[in-house]
C-alpha cells in the first residue's frame, strides 16, 4: 500500500510489503516525489500512473511494472482513489504484486499482456493528440499574426488620409480633401473585405462538403 500527496505526489507513508516489493528502505521512498522512482518504474508506466493520479476518477488494476533494487522485474496491478485523511487530500494506492499468478496462469498472462497493449495504445494515441494540439496552436499563433499584419495596413493608410484630409481642409483645399476622402473610403471598404472573409473562413469547419 501507498499514501501520496496530490499534486506534488509525493509519497506520504507506505506499508512493509511495498519497500520489500522494491527492496528499499522507509527512507528511500518516504517523503520523495515519484518521479524520483524511476530506477524503479519505467518513465512511461510513471507518466501513466502519475496522470490517473491527477484525474478525479478511481484507478481499477491497471498493470505496471516493477523493478525491485536487486533487478528483478515485478509484475503488478495498481489500484489508487482519491480520499481525504486528516482533512487533507491523499490518493491511497493498491499495488498487488502478480508475478506469480502470470506465470501459472495462462488466461491471466493474456489478459495482463492485453491491458499492457492497450494502455501503451492510448499512450501513443495521447501523445499523437498534444502533438497536433501543439501544432494546431502553432499555426494559429501563425494565422493570427498574418491577420494581425494584414489588417494594419489599411488601418495605417486611413491614420495617414485622415491627417493629409485634415491639413487640406484647414487650408481650404476642398478639392483635394474630397480625392483623400475617397482614399480614406477604399481603405475602409478593404478592411470591411478582410473582415468579412475572415468571418467567412472561420465558418468553414461548420459547413457541408460540396462537390464542385
Amino acid at each position: 500500500m501507498l499514501l501520496v500527496e496530490p499534486g506534488s505526489l509525493r509519497v506520504l507513508d507506505a506499508n512493509a510489503a511495498m519497500f520489500g516489493l522494491l527492496g528499499i528502505e522507509p527512507a528511500g521512498l518516504i517523503g520523495r516525489p515519484l518521479a524520483e522512482l524511476k530506477q524503479h518504474v519505467d518513465t512511461a508506466s510513471l507518466e501513466d500512473l502519475v496522470q490517473c493520479m491527477q484525474d478525479d476518477e478511481p484507478l481499477r488494476a491497471a498493470p505496471l511494472q516493477l523493478r525491485h533494487a536487486g533487478g528483478a522485474v515485478r509484475h503488478c496491478l495498481v489500484s489508487a482513489d482519491h480520499l481525504m485523511l486528516g482533512g487533507a487530500a491523499a490518493v491511497f494506492c493498491v499495488v498487488r504484486d502478480v508475478t506469480e499468478q502470470l506465470a501459472q496462469d495462462t488466461a491471466l498472462r493474456a489478459g495482463y499482456d492485453a491491458a499492457v497493449a492497450d494502455l501503451a495504445q492510448a499512450r501513443t494515441a495521447l501523445q499523437a493528440a498534444q502533438q497536433g494540439q501543439a501544432k494546431a496552436e502553432g499555426e494559429l499563433g501563425a494565422f493570427t499574426q498574418a491577420v494581425a499584419h494584414d489588417l494594419k495596413a489599411p488601418i495605417f493608410a486611413i491614420q495617414g488620409f485622415a491627417g493629409l484630409l485634415r491639413e487640406r481642409l484647414q487650408a481650404g483645399q476642398v478639392q483635394e480633401a474630397m480625392g483623400i476622402s475617397d482614399q480614406i473610403a477604399r481603405s475602409a471598404r478593404r478592411m470591411g473585405s478582410m473582415i468579412t472573409a475572415l468571418a467567412s473562413l472561420a465558418q468553414v469547419s461548420r459547413e457541408p462538403l460540396r462537390r464542385l
